[in-house]
């Protein structure tokens, strides 16, 4: 979880560095911190535990630039060995790398490893897919080393951004860390632009409307059938909502605390010349159905697997080339059509198998 000091006018960011054993993580920080100038890091820390070893240090990051005026600094942490030994570390983390080891004969402890991280996670209440952000496919020089499409189909089961690198001469070293500050400095815009406004509350309330700006506490709101709905810059906690079919046009820089929905919350975002899922989606994890029909939508981001409450997905009229293993957590969808696609069968059989109560239409495709 960031930490923001007023005073100082900077943001603390914490990102870990997870994997296998020797995969490749204290070198990535080892390189990292032989590149920063002295004047904008601290030392390196190592930190002995009964069955891990953690290693840490923070620095300034200028070239991700400011949050809302804000420098940034970030603390990165190597972590090796047992996670439960890094359970303070990971409970409030804000970015995940995990460095995965290319070699053939790695694959299979990569996974089991990748798959104990997002087991611990949920220990912690933490969404694998809000903290890791991508995928290293480290060792990527070495004679043994599978290639990337191996790689992505044996262990990336959920779809994450994925980089090859080659830690040891810091070949996509930075290019790694770039991504995950940026990632995690979007979302952080967003909360801290919440955190700077002015919030009008309202208490224990039956409403028909949302208004921006708004901290509701207590409220049950009544959504129209039909009616568009923007949630935007709210705060909403112990609320709930009812609806029998209200259009969801746009959810931003809310936060929604021990909140119930019922009924149908649907996103039409038919017909848009939409290129890609709008990031605001991935927001409205209530959504009970999404129609992205008619779009040139190709590639869908693995984001869309946090979409857990979806009971109809329509992408029909799209050129869908690949889909992420995320789409298995979409396990309340009802229907999923798929019309105009440019799937391979084995990913066709993918979505079967992910999905075995799902009605699935899928036509078009490729051998």
């Amino acid at each position: 979880m960031a930490t923001i000091n007023y005073l100082q006018n900077e943001i603390t960011i914490k990102i870990a560095y997870c994997g296998p054993e020797s995969a490749g993580k204290k070198t990535n920080l080892q390189f990292i911190h032989d590149r920063i100038p002295p004047s904008n890091r601290d030392e390196l820390v190592y930190m002995e535990k009964d069955n891990a070893q953690i290693m840490c240090f923070k620095s300034f990051q200028p070239e991700v630039g400011k949050v809302h005026g804000m420098k940034v600094k970030s603390e990165l942490f190597a972590i090796c060995g047992d996670l439960g030994e890094a359970k303070d570390i990971l409970g409030k983390i804000d970015g995940i790398v995990f460095v995965a080891d290319s070699c053939g004969e790695k694959l299979d402890e990569n996974l089991i490893v990748l798959r104990n991280l997002e087991h611990f996670l949920q220990e912690c209440e933490i969404d694998i897919l809000d903290v890791l952000t991508v995928i290293q496919w480290n060792k990527a020089d070495t004679p043994n080393s599978c290639d990337p499409n191996t790689l992505e189909r044996y262990i990336n089961y959920l779809g994450f951004r994925t980089i090859r690198t080659v830690a040891s001469n810091g070949d996509g070293v930075f290019a790694t860390l770039k991504i995950c500050c940026l990632d995690i400095l979007m979302r952080l815009d967003r909360e801290v632009g919440r955190k700077r406004s002015l919030f009008v509350k309202k208490q224990r309330e039956s409403l028909t409307c949302i208004d921006t700006k708004m901290k509701y506490d207590g409220c049950t709101f009544y959504l129209k059938k039909n009616e568009d709905y923007r949630f935007e810059k709210c705060i909403f906690r112990n609320c709930s909502f009812r609806s029998e079919g209200c259009n969801i046009s746009f959810v931003d820089n809310c936060e929604f605390s021990n909140c119930g929905f019922w009924g149908e919350f649907v996103i039409d975002l038919s017909q848009k010349n939409l290129r890609s899922i709008p990031d605001w989606v991935y927001s409205a994890t209530f959504a009970s159905t999404l129609n992205l029909q008619d779009n040139d939508i190709t590639d869908i981001s693995y984001k869309l697997g946090k979409l857990a409450e979806l009971r109809h997905l329509n992408l029909d009229g799209n050129e869908i080339t690949s889909i992420p293993g995320s789409m298995r957590r979409l396990q309340n969808l009802e229907l999923l059509s798929i019309s105009g696609h440019n799937l391979c069968k084995e990913q066709q059989e993918s979505l079967r198998l992910w999905l075995p109560d799902c009605n699935i239409f899928l036509t078009g495709g490729c051998s």
